[in-house]
């Protein structure tokens, strides 16, 4: 179906308008993405990391329904770049069905998937999230995850937080995370 779609826009894509180009153009784009979606969940294991990544910023235009899944798998994927794209997808799409799988990235050997993971789990205010996070304070050793994680924390604002943070900010000495971690005491929901 998708096939014939294609073939009857197609065309389009020589149409002396301009606008209606370029509009054909991401049409079929989208079409494409969409049909070849539908066969690379089956076979995700082949894929390359373009073709991984590609898919992963489609995802939310072509098949949002079948996404989860693929994105779920894409969280496990070896390749930092792909789970970084994967979590950056569930961001998007605030769902919170990948909180459990995003609060293990938090242990992740990468920093940006680290970053990614503290933006994720900001956006769901719960309790066992906070938990977690509040550990990693003190541990966190990358400077653009641990601005993250602050800002995580802040965002969801439980006061347990506290004593964490006011230890942190005893032991920082950059003047900009002070900053961001003042900014999310002010945040806790005391």
């Amino acid at each position: 179906m998708i096939t014939d779609i294609i073939k009857k826009l197609k065309p389009l894509l020589t149409d002396s308008r301009k606008n209606i180009a370029e509009k054909t153009a991401k049409a079929i784009a989208r079409l494409q993405a969409k049909q070849y979606f539908d066969n690379a969940y089956s076979k995700y294991e082949d894929l390359n990391e373009q073709n991984k990544t590609r898919l992963l910023m489609e995802i939310n235009n072509v098949c949002p329904k079948a996404g989860f899944d693929f994105i779920n798998k894409a969280l496990d994927d070896e390749l930092p770049q792909v789970k970084a794209i994967a979590i950056k997808t569930a961001i998007e799409q605030n769902d919170p069905r990948f909180i459990q799988k995003i609060a293990q990235l938090i242990n992740d050997f990468e920093p940006i998937v680290r970053k990614l993971a503290y933006e994720f789990l900001g956006k769901f205010p719960l309790p066992q999230i906070t938990t977690v996070l509040n550990k990693k304070l003190l541990i966190e050793e990358d400077k653009e995850a641990l601005h993250a994680l602050i800002i995580a924390i802040g965002n969801i604002g439980n006061p347990d937080s506290y004593e964490f943070l006011q230890k942190l900010l005893d032991q920082v000495e950059d003047p900009f995370l002070k900053e961001v971690i003042v900014e999310s005491i002010g945040k806790l929901k005391l």
